[in-house]
């Protein structure tokens, strides 16, 4: 079931119109691909936007330097597999999922319904 919702921030509201809350979705880690990788490292920043996170508070809770942050969201130029995993995991906890691409729609960032956060 995927619900939708404006999101009253408008950033993200200009990154996502809508901000979908999903849970019992298909969500299939989007780590080993170096295509998905390069998907993941995209959806970031949106990821990041949606949480209201600052990427101050993001290093904080990923573990990692707020520069680690910048570089990933220009692009992750140099920066390690492990450490834009171990952002992505921090984003997950916070709240968020990443969508894999299906047949319909390209890979995407979803809000976690409050009670599915791991």
């Amino acid at each position: 079931m995927v619900h939708f919702v404006s999101d009253s921030n408008p950033y993200v509201h200009h990154l996502v119109h809508f901000a979908p809350i999903v849970d019992n979705v298909d969500c299939r880690p989007l780590r080993s691909p170096m295509e998905s990788f390069s998907e993941t490292i995209r959806l970031m920043r949106v990821a990041r936007a949606m949480l209201e996170l600052s990427q101050d508070e993001l290093a904080e809770l990923a573990g990692v330097g707020r520069q680690t942050i910048v570089r990933i969201e220009a692009g992750g130029k140099g920066v390690a597999f492990d450490v834009v995993d171990k952002v992505r995991t921090a984003l997950e906890k916070a709240g968020v999922v990443f969508l894999p691409s299906t047949a319909e729609h390209g890979p995407g960032v979803a809000r976690r319904k409050s009670g599915n956060v791991t």
